[in-house]
């Protein structure tokens, strides 16, 4: 059981950084003129939105998030991810 728990882990883990790479580009990508329509920012954010929508929606509840000039949704999103992937080896 402790071998399934391993790989287990390990996959969970390489998804969250691949997931953190995503939004890593996905920040790189809003800094320059990229087309709409262009095949890698959609599967960027194809990727990346489901985990942004959700804190997006929290934060939009907060009226003094509302009120702030950014979008901090990507910010705290990417923020859970790298509590997350900390966490995940103490669990073994």
């Amino acid at each position: 059981m402790t071998g399934f728990i391993y790989v287990f882990t390990s996959f969970v883990s390489l998804f969250l950084m691949v997931l953190e790479m995503l939004m890593i580009v996905r920040m790189l990508l809003s800094w320059f003129p990229v087309d709409d329509d262009s095949p890698i920012l959609n599967f960027v954010f194809a990727m990346t939105e489901p985990l942004i929508l959700p804190v997006r929606i929290v934060l939009e509840r907060s009226s003094t998030v509302q009120a702030l000039p950014i979008d901090l949704s990507f910010f705290v999103a990417f923020l859970l991810l790298g509590i997350i992937q900390t966490a995940l080896p103490a669990v073994v």
